[in-house]
Order: C-alpha cells, then sequence, then structure tokens
C-alpha cells in the first residue's frame, strides 16, 4: 500500500479507535449502529444495501461454485 492510501485509513479508523463510547465485543458479538460515533441514518442506509448485495454476491458465489463442481464432475476433472 502507499504512503497517501495508509495515512487515510489510519485517519479514517483513528476516531473510531480513539472512541471510549466503543466496548470492546467478544467474537460473535455484532456491534449496534447507534454505538459507532459519526453514523448518521443515511449511512444506515448504505449499510443495509451494501449487506443486502452481499448476501446477493454470496449466493451468487455459492452457485457459481456448485456449477464449477457439476462442469468438473461432467468432464471427469479431479
Amino acid at each position: 500500500m502507499n504512503t497517501k492510501t495508509t495515512d487515510k485509513i489510519q485517519s479514517l479508523a483513528t476516531p473510531l479507535m480513539e472512541s471510549e463510547s466503543l466496548s470492546v465485543k467478544k467474537e460473535g458479538e455484532s456491534l449496534s449502529y447507534s454505538e459507532i460515533p459519526g453514523l448518521t441514518d443515511p449511512s444506515l442506509d448504505v449499510i443495509n444495501q451494501l449487506s443486502a448485495n452481499m448476501k446477493v454476491l454470496n449466493d451468487l458465489h455459492l452457485r457459481l461454485q456448485f456449477t464449477f463442481k457439476e462442469i468438473k464432475s461432467v468432464l471427469h476433472l479431479k
């Protein structure tokens, strides 16, 4: 990664890392959006849309994996 990219990531992450309103969560626990400083309602809409898109992409990925396995079996590939 170049320096500009690294600096940008750090500048975005620093406020979250330094925030006292965030508590450490155990693995598997989710962080509610209200606990993230600076997150507004329009941000929630974007996050929800991205989440829906990720579910569609995951489903497509699983279908492609299955199709590829079927093609391999028809062609007798390992």
